[in-house]
């Protein structure tokens, strides 16, 4: 199992700080894949409250039965953090949205953008 997975699961199993730390730590340093359509651009998804989120993986297979008409391309973390916190259409980031479900909101996807992030 993936180190991206690791994390997301001992997050979910016990939510201390130490986890989401661990957890965060695990993202940043690592690559993730998002689909993406003909025309080059990323799928953006929306929750029941129309709230918009960008979808990554912690590997294609995360997601395979819920794509099928995509191209997967692997991008460092920290360029995803770079793209929702410029997008003003796009809440937060989730990761594995169909197993872990693990969501980072805007407000943190900014300070790690500041942080880690190109500029």
């Amino acid at each position: 199992m993936d180190a991206i997975k690791n994390s997301l699961q001992a997050y979910g199993q016990d939510s201390s700080e130490n986890n989401l730390v661990s957890m965060l730590e695990t993202l940043i340093s690592s690559s993730v894949w998002i689909p993406v359509f003909e025309d080059n651009q990323p799928d953006i998804l929306a929750d029941m409250d129309g709230h918009k989120f960008y979808p990554v993986f912690s590997s294609q297979e995360e997601a395979l039965d819920e794509y099928v008409q995509v191209k997967w391309q692997q991008l460092p973390f920290v360029e995803c953090l770079h793209y929702v916190a410029e997008n003003k259409k796009v809440h937060a980031i989730v990761v594995n949205p169909f197993t872990e479900n693990v969501r980072l909101p805007k407000d943190i996807v900014e300070g790690l953008n500041e942080q880690f992030g190109r500029h």
